[in-house]
């Protein structure tokens, strides 16, 4: 899996979007994969995102989520893009 650059130039394109996670992942306090790990959500924890980050080289976004289901409801953090699946409702 790529890791995101912690202190890149991207900015974050704000949008919100209800999905869900598409198999376990961790919640990260960053959009890296070395960033602190603040919980795992389960496969099909509903999460509301309000972020967008890319880099502009990795092929899957970060998406920085509200957790509204499961054992980390109401913690706020970063997800890898390839398991956020949004929806509309």
């Amino acid at each position: 899996m790529a890791t995101a650059p912690e202190a890149a130039a991207a900015s974050c394109n704000s949008w919100t979007q209800k999905g869900k996670t598409t198999a376990t992942v961790t919640l990260r306090s960053n959009h890296s994969t070395s960033s602190t790990a603040l919980g795992v959500l389960s496969k099909g924890t509903r999460v509301t995102s309000n972020c967008l980050w890319w880099d502009g080289h990795s092929q899957y976004q970060w998406y920085r989520v509200k957790v509204t289901s499961g054992a980390n409801t109401g913690r706020t953090g970063w997800i890898w893009g390839a398991y956020f699946w949004g929806f509309a409702n």
